[in-house]
């Protein structure tokens, strides 16, 4: 009797343990996506992952950019050092809100196709050799960023993928805006919401999942294509980051990532423009290279559908830059994102 009754406890133990071991993976299978390398990538990170077969991924994405006091290399510059060189107005600083729409669909395993379709609000303020102010504003559609990433190698826990992609040129080059004395005025280069250009967008990223620890680096450049409308292009721009994500807990993770820009001059000149006037309307005063740090949060839910979703937010601000200026220097910079994927 005493051994069969041991049989009989040692039966439902087996029974019990398998039955506990088994409840998260059968969880897990049913109701959160397989995790694909890239996924948990910092919230200012494009293209960051490559998605299955079928799978379709939306979000929403709000980027804001501040700028202030004039730099030129890494000197900074006063009012009247602006002045001294001949403008007649020296900008104070500038905002640029973008929130941004994002859709991804997994054509096949290696083959992923995205477009984004961002929307921009600037504002700058300008200062007059009178002492006078006056804020210049600007908004409307951006360019439309459609493409396709081609995976080179696709591992478990690793990938690396090719990005070409084009940039369609909905974004105005003559946004206007009322002035001192120039009621209805064409607002100045950086003030623009749109190119006027269809543009190249190559790129190249690579992602490693280990365990909590998640690694990525990521290059992306604009090569612009021929003049507006306007009778100018905006210089090139190449884009080079690298970052590390850690999983704190099921829920949470953290990230640090370190990123550098390379921009040009303008090519040509917007005839509606006087180059003496500001710095923003001098094609010469447009290019440079700066440095970020930037840190970030994200956060996995788990309720109903949001448990397929992600939240995530990344702050920055410039390490070093160098500025063909005058120029506004960058100061902060943010990324909020949430992110939906589904079959």
């Amino acid at each position: 009797m005493k051994t069969f009754a041991a049989k009989k406890f040692l039966t439902r133990v087996l029974i019990s343990t398998v039955a506990t071991l088994s409840l998260p993976t059968c969880v897990q299978a049913q109701d959160t996506p397989v995790s694909s390398p890239g996924r948990d990538a910092p919230a200012g990170v494009m293209n960051s992952m490559l998605h299955r077969e079928g799978e379709w991924m939306a979000s929403v994405r709000l980027m804001t950019m501040s700028m202030s006091g004039s730099r030129d290399g890494r000197t900074d510059l006063s009012d009247a050092e602006v002045f001294n060189r001949g403008y007649a107005q020296s900008p104070q600083n500038m905002t640029m809100l973008m929130p941004a729409l994002d859709v991804m669909y997994g054509l096949t395993e290696r083959i992923t196709l995205s477009a984004t379709l961002p929307f921009v609000f600037n504002s700058m303020d300008m200062r007059m050799m009178d002492d006078s102010t006056f804020t210049m504003k600007a908004s409307g559609v951006g360019d439309l960023r459609a493409g396709a990433m081609f995976g080179l190698y696709r591992g478990r826990r690793q990938d690396l993928h090719f990005y070409a992609g084009l940039q369609f040129p909905l974004g105005s080059v003559t946004a206007r805006d009322d002035m001192p004395d120039c009621p209805n005025c064409k607002v100045d280069y950086p003030m623009q919401p749109g190119s006027g250009t269809f543009d190249v967008t190559p790129g190249l990223t690579w992602v490693l999942d280990e365990d909590r620890w998640s690694w990525g680096a990521n290059w992306l450049s604009v090569l612009r294509t021929g003049d507006n409308s306007e009778g100018y292009r905006f210089g090139n721009r190449h884009d080079l980051s690298a970052w590390g994500s850690r999983q704190l807990n099921r829920h949470v993770s953290a990230s640090v990532r370190l990123s550098g820009s390379i921009w040009e001059n303008v090519h040509g000149a917007d005839p509606d423009f006087d180059p003496t006037m500001s710095p923003t309307q001098d094609p010469a005063a447009q290019g440079g290279k700066r440095m970020d740090l930037s840190v970030g949060m994200a956060f996995k839910p788990t309720v109903d559908v949001l448990r397929r979703g992600r939240l995530a937010v990344e702050v920055g601000h410039a390490l070093a830059q160098s500025l063909d200026g005058p120029q506004l220097a960058t100061g902060w910079t943010s990324s909020f994102l949430w992110q939906l994927w589904w079959y």
